[in-house]
């Protein structure tokens, strides 16, 4: 969880880093960036194109939408930053 943002202060973003199995330390891989977080079982499906050398041993990094918490109240709800990524 990243929550610092001097341009968009208490903005929230989830990330995550997948280095698959296949990845070896000194030998190029490729990066696949997504800016919807971790979606459509990526690990699984990098993991079997991979392994079947259908696709390039690839690292996955995801971001998520940036969130705003809620200040307070049963009723508020909370803000996304989709807008601004």
């Amino acid at each position: 969880m990243y929550n610092h943002s001097d341009i968009f202060p208490g903005t929230q973003r989830k990330y995550c880093v997948y280095i698959p199995a296949q990845n070896k330390p000194g030998k190029p891989a490729c990066v696949y960036i997504n800016q919807e977080g971790m979606q459509w079982k990526a690990p699984t499906v990098f993991d079997n194109l991979s392994y079947k050398n259908e696709m390039p041993v690839t690292i996955g990094v995801s971001i998520s939408p940036g969130k705003v918490l809620a200040d307070s109240g049963a009723n508020a709800l909370n803000r996304l930053n989709r807008s601004f990524g």
